[in-house]
């Protein structure tokens, strides 16, 4: 079986042939086919027509005396051009009759075709038999399409299989011959048109839009020029050149023809003199224009001369600014920078002790030390006597800083060879001073025998003089108890006489632990002077 089924050549919507189109004669669609195809081969008869040349098909003779004949053979006649309107609506009306005449007969023609298809089914329908056999004299396209549910009712007409399968054969040829000829049909619409056919019900309303669109653009535009028109018109009746009649005038009165003269030649000086004047006035504002253009061109390159100059100088002044800049902040980076050693020196300085720098004690291992210098028994005697000077040396510090003057003693810090002077109150009213070395001189006195020598007084000595500082500093704060007490001869209840061997170590242990205490606790409770 061929398929009528058609596609819209612009959305792929599948689409139903008109009934109009369907009940088409053989005739007429082939009328149409032929019809194009005839103006083609005329349209390519034409041009190979004007591809050959005259000579190679005609004499010399003949192309001389047809050379000679009149190229204008139509008579020669005046119109106006600027016809009336009543002429034109007449002219119209003639048109629309004319066209309403053509479509009348057509219509008719259209009824006789269809009369004779129809008249041509029903011998189809009765002659079943006699269908065959005519297809052989008559044209194949003179058949009706019959839908596949008519071909059904057709079949059960038939008076044998053998019939039906043959006109069966014979309904698809023309259907196949009809479908043929309506994609000639959509192929000729197709190539005369911008659009591709057949379409769709919602794309030819699209197109009719369109279509509507574009008219209504070319009526406003017939609209502008029939307006113009009637100026024309206008202006013509005021030049009188159209008589009653509606044609040219080719005779005028001679007043009449010197008075229009007359105003035209006046028109015709003032337009002139009008033309000179515009262009005198041209000429100045064109002289105008170029004495502008020079002094706006001057005034460019004088301001281009001034932006140069001072872009130059903001330039040369951001440089020297942004080379002022960096220096600064050079200098600041390192003031920055050395502010803040000095911050983290001051710091370090803060947490730092400078007493215990002054007088490093440690009593940590079996020997109490001040400043490296160690003292005890069996210790070599260069180094214990430097020990007692830093001791010394530390006692007249502490003595400073608490402000405390005696009276019985005078301290004498000189290195290894530090000694204490002692006054002593006469009865007399005299005092009279012992020096007391704080350091082994070798040499003994008549009190060895009692076990006692100049070194034991003087370190007791030493103690009375701490005595008076525990004293001093029990003033500051009451609550104030050293780590070991001092009596007498003893420190922590060992004595610090010399003779005492093992005891005067831990003795000389103790009075470091004192001395120690004592000086931080000045550096904590006392202001610097």
């Amino acid at each position: 079986m061929v398929s009528d089924q058609h596609i819209c050549q612009e959305c792929d919507k599948p689409v139903q042939i008109s009934d109009s189109i369907r009940r088409l004669n053989t005739s007429q669609l082939g009328l149409l086919v032929n019809n194009e195809l005839n103006k083609d081969h005329m349209k390519a008869d034409l041009e190979r027509l004007n591809e050959l040349d005259p000579h190679d098909y005609l004499t010399t003779e003949k192309l001389e005396l047809y050379s000679r004949v009149p190229k204008n053979t139509r008579p020669v006649y005046y119109k106006s051009y600027f016809e009336s309107e009543d002429e034109e609506e007449e002219e119209e009306e003639e048109e629309e009759e004319e066209g309403r005449k053509k479509k009348k007969e057509e219509e008719e023609e259209e009824e006789k075709n269809d009369e004779e298809e129809d008249d041509e089914e029903e011998e189809v329908l009765e002659e079943p038999g006699e269908t065959s056999n005519s297809n052989s004299n008559s044209d194949i396209h003179s058949y009706l399409v019959v839908n596949e549910d008519e071909g059904d009712e057709f079949k059960q007409l038939e008076p044998s299989s053998l019939e039906a399968d043959d006109e069966n054969e014979n309904f698809e040829i023309k259907i196949s011959s009809r479908i043929k000829t309506l994609n000639k049909i959509f192929k000729i619409l197709s190539n005369t048109q911008d659009i591709d056919h057949p379409l769709s019900e919602d794309c030819a309303q699209l197109l009719l839009q369109n279509y509507q669109l574009k008219f209504d653009q070319i009526q406003k535009e017939k609209d502008q020029y029939l307006s113009f028109l009637k100026r024309l018109k206008v202006q013509d009746s005021k030049l009188n050149l159209v008589d009653e009649k509606g044609s040219m005038r080719t005779r005028f009165e001679d007043q009449e023809l010197n008075n229009t003269l007359k105003q035209s030649l006046e028109e015709f000086q003032r337009l002139t003199k009008l033309e000179h004047e515009r262009l005198r006035e041209l000429k100045e504002l064109e002289k105008t224009k170029a004495d502008l253009d020079l002094q706006l061109s001057k005034n460019e390159q004088e301001l281009n001369e001034i932006t140069t100059k001072q872009l130059d100088g903001i330039i040369r002044l951001r440089n020297e600014l942004q080379l002022n800049l960096m220096d600064k902040q050079s200098k600041l980076d390192q003031l920055k920078a050395s502010y803040q050693l000095q911050l983290n020196h001051i710091d370090e300085l803060r947490s730092f002790n400078i007493y215990k720098m002054m007088f490093n004690i440690s009593l940590e291992e079996k020997y109490g030390t001040i400043n490296g210098f160690r003292i005890g028994y069996r210790i070599v005697w260069p180094e214990v006597n430097a020990g007692l000077g830093q001791i010394v040396l530390l006692v007249v510090f502490l003595m400073k800083r608490l402000n405390i003057k005696l009276d019985t003693y005078r301290v004498v810090p000189m290195g290894s060879q530090s000694h204490i002077v002692k006054f002593t109150q006469q009865k007399d009213g005299t005092r009279s001073k012992k020096t007391l070395n704080l350091y082994s001189s070798d040499e003994f006195t008549l009190g060895r025998l009692f076990n006692f020598n100049k070194l034991d007084v003087a370190l007791i000595a030493l103690l009375d003089i701490l005595a008076v500082i525990d004293y001093k500093l029990k003033e500051i704060d009451s609550e104030i108890e050293l780590p070991y007490s001092i009596k007498n001869d003893t420190i922590g209840g060992k004595s610090i006489r010399v003779t005492s061997n093992s005891e005067w170590t831990q003795s000389c242990k103790a009075l470091l632990c004192d001395l120690n205490w004592m000086l931080t606790f000045i550096s904590v409770h006392t202001n610097d002077e």
